[in-house]
């Protein structure tokens, strides 16, 4: 399947293996789609959908420009 996404962030945490990656998604048509299939994946752990402000990638953004 295709979507599009706006945003990818992926961090460490702390003293795992594992990490948190946030997706940036505009098109609310298709967000349970998306989170239903990124839950099927096998190394995925858990998926949440959090309504959290955006401007988070507007700031790490000024690093990569």
């Amino acid at each position: 399947r295709a979507f599009n996404v706006e945003g990818i962030l992926c961090l460490p945490i702390q003293d795992s293996d594992k990490s948190h990656i946030w997706l940036l998604v505009n098109d609310d048509q298709r967000l349970e789609q998306m989170i239903s299939q990124i839950d099927k994946l096998e190394d995925v752990v858990k998926v949440q959908r959090n309504q959290s402000d955006p401007t988070m990638f507007n700031k790490i953004a000024v690093f990569f420009q």
